[in-house]
């Protein structure tokens, strides 16, 4: 394998509550002698992940000489001024940026001072802004990453920084066509699947892990509004009273909690669901493994991992019809996509899946199609490929 000397990612802040990115930065390393990661936003200690040797995380936090020597006497501080001033972002969003800006000027003046072989925007948003005062004569290859959360905010700096990349990564093929409209310039558009770690599935489970209880149901993700949890419980009452014995465990934290427990309280169902927190890893896959039916009710998400990390533990997969599902979830192939609305249809398939024995093939299918197409190791391998041509 031919190892690339040094490669610059830059994120919005380092925490081991976005999973994803922790393990995409972390097998991107294998390709390089070394990775920066530069930040612009700080992270509480207790949420810092570990990384490999290979892996430095780089301070860029101002001190008081910095800020006035290096950002409000310089040229860049008033070009980006500027340029975020004049662009057509409502002001919350341009305050934001600006709030960030002087981070992102000592980023770049980093990057500027030690140019990588690679330079990639994990995030296509606010991480912009540093590619604003990269050194045009720059000779790093520039990647940029535009996703669902870039396209709800969809910022002129977002737009500056793709023309000023060779590639665009995104996450969906259907995004393709978004970006091309956005950008309004031909640049290299090359759809690379989010995968997960195939490898953190090899627990030494006990083989009554393993084995589905029947009648378990389980969601994961934050407990917030987008998410529609609420509306996996009331379909989940709505199961039970045709299967008694169901149960239901909530996986994950937020501000909707509480008004979730009181909604299952006053159903009285609080003996069949389970509101478990934020687990490790293993046990979150060992609940997995043992669990029949994953519902997954979000408003917003897209091609999220959760669902992919169901599907490999095979379990039946309900899910809403968010942007682009339909490249994860293969209605009536690999799992269901229903409008959570619906209780009729979603106790029809549930009904299906548990009575017919041509359903078995389901889960078997989902399993197989994230090991062929979202493959972390596979995926970031591409990665690799493009920005090395």
């Amino acid at each position: 394998m031919k190892i690339k000397k040094k490669c610059v990612i830059i994120g919005v802040k380092n925490t081991v509550f976005c999973p994803f990115e922790v393990n995409d930065n972390t097998e991107i390393s294998k390709y390089y002698n070394s990775v920066e990661l530069y930040f612009l936003r700080n992270s509480k200690k207790n949420e810092l992940p570990k990384y490999n040797s290979k892996i430095k995380v780089i301070d860029s936090k101002l001190n008081l000489f910095d800020f006035f020597a290096k950002i409000i006497f310089s040229k860049k501080f008033y070009f980006t001024l500027k340029t975020i001033i004049t662009t057509e972002d409502n002001l919350i969003e341009k305050i934001k940026q600006i709030i960030l800006m002087p981070r992102s000027i000592i980023i770049s003046n980093k990057i500027n001072d030690n140019p990588p072989d690679n330079i990639h925007l994990f995030w296509g948003h606010y991480p912009s802004l540093v590619i604003l005062n990269l050194n045009n004569n720059i000779k790093s290859k520039i990647s940029i990453f535009l996703g669902a959360y870039d396209f709800r905010k969809k910022l002129e700096i977002s737009k500056i920084a793709s023309k000023k990349s060779e590639i665009i990564f995104t996450h969906t093929k259907k995004r393709v066509r978004q970006i091309k409209n956005f950008i309004k310039c031909n640049k290299k558009i090359v759809c690379n699947y989010r995968g997960i770690n195939l490898d953190q599935f090899k627990f030494n489970f006990r083989s009554s892990d393993l084995n589905k209880k029947k009648y378990s149901f389980c969601t994961v993700g934050v407990l917030e509004p987008h998410k529609n949890v609420e509306q996996v419980i009331y379909s989940f009452n709505f199961i039970k009273k045709k299967f008694n014995k169901a149960k239901l465990f909530i996986i994950g934290r937020g501000s909707k909690e509480e008004d979730l427990k009181k909604i299952v309280k006053n159903l009285n169902i609080q003996d069949s669901v389970k509101f478990m927190g934020w687990l490790p890893k293993k046990k979150l896959y060992r609940i997995l493994l043992s669990t029949q039916f994953y519902l997954h009710f979000s408003k917003v998400d897209v091609l999220p991992n959760s669902i992919k990390e169901a599907m490999y533990c095979k379990c039946f997969v309900l899910s809403s019809k968010t942007f682009a599902i339909q490249e994860l979830v293969k209605h009536n192939q690999n799992g269901f996509l229903v409008n959570p609305l619906d209780l009729n249809k979603t106790i029809r398939i549930v009904k299906y899946c548990l009575e017919n024995k041509v359903a078995k093939s389901i889960p078997l299918a989902a399993k197989v199609y994230i090991k062929n197409k979202f493959n972390l190791k596979k995926n970031i391998k591409s990665f690799y490929d493009q920005v090395s041509k």
